[in-house]
């Protein structure tokens, strides 16, 4: 797991890329409190390799569980490289308008101009149905 802090004209950016694991939010939530508290925050979430979450000793309810709490501490939460399986739990969860969610990084790196409100980007390519909400 490889995580990065990135500032961005006053919003802060912690990028979680790699394989996630029970520790991924202890460093994820350090890096956020040592962020300066003016800033808004985001975490983007490399979400590749959730499907072998259950390897790393964390279930999908304690991700959930995590991407929550992150959200109840005011962090907005950008999940990228999300597979149609992942999409189709956060629906049933009804959850899927909570993260913004685009195919790839880099396409969250678009979104830090951006409103909030306004996060529709074209996406082309094998990952069409990708939903940005």
């Amino acid at each position: 797991m490889d995580i990065t802090i990135q500032t961005y004209n006053g919003l802060t950016v912690v990028v979680a890329q790699g394989l996630l694991s029970e520790s991924t939010f202890s460093e994820v939530n350090e890096k956020v409190r040592n962020a300066p508290t003016e800033n808004t925050k985001q975490v983007w979430l490399d979400c590749t390799h959730l499907h072998r979450v259950q390897l790393t000793q964390t279930c999908f309810s304690s991700f959930i569980s995590e991407l929550l709490q992150l959200r109840r501490q005011g962090i907005e939460v950008v999940l990228f490289g999300v597979s149609g399986h992942t999409q189709h739990l956060l629906r049933l969860l009804h959850l899927e308008k909570m993260f913004r969610q685009v195919p790839t990084l880099e396409d969250a790196y678009l979104l830090i101009n951006q409103p909030q409100g306004n996060s529709e980007i074209e996406v082309s390519g094998p990952n069409q149905n990708l939903a940005v909400a």
